[in-house]
């Protein structure tokens, strides 16, 4: 049976930096089975779930612990499982697009997490609106809906949020 760990490492983004991590994962007979990688600001971060036999994990963390020292770069391990999915959760995504200010993910966070839906991926960002340069947001999440749950009263619900916050906002079934 194969043992998993989640790393994250984050470090100046100069050229090599996901070479010399996953060199460090390929040596020591680790598999990367998930990975987000992306620069912030000056920064590179990565997160990844790596399997591979007790051995071969503690090897690697043995490495990465060496090469972030060495490198510069913050690193973490925590073991973990391999997460299957649940075939009772139902994959939606939300697309916002706003006025940027503080407290747009805190808050959409709470809404969800009042409904008992689980996130599984947010992604952010800034951008100046074309004509009137205003600072926006722009926000994707991924969500998991429990089976039982009417999406319908869901919608609404959540139109209604959007209303209440000034948020353009979309609740769609994942497309895959």
């Amino acid at each position: 049976m194969n043992n998993s760990i989640v790393i994250t490492a984050i470090g100046p983004d100069k050229t090599g930096f996901v070479h010399t991590l996953t060199q460090s994962i390929t040596d020591n007979s680790g598999n990367i089975i998930e990975s987000r990688m992306i620069m912030l600001g000056s920064e590179f971060a990565v997160i990844m779930l790596v399997e591979g036999n007790w051995h071969a994990i503690s090897k690697i963390e043995q490495d990465l612990k060496k090469l972030g020292h060495s490198n510069d770069i913050q690193l973490t391990t925590r073991k973990s499982i391999r997460a299957e999915r649940i075939e009772k959760l139902l994959p939606y995504e939300i697309d916002l697009v706003c006025l940027d200010h503080p407290g747009i993910i805190h808050k959409i966070s709470g809404f969800l997490s009042k409904k008992s839906i689980s996130i599984g991926e947010v992604k952010s960002k800034q951008f100046h609106a074309p004509h009137t340069g205003a600072i926006m947001f722009q926000g994707l999440i991924q969500i998991y809906i429990p089976s039982g749950q009417s999406i319908a009263n869901l919608r609404e619900e959540f139109a209604q949020y959007c209303d209440d916050e000034n948020i353009d906002g979309l609740l769609e079934p994942v497309k895959h």
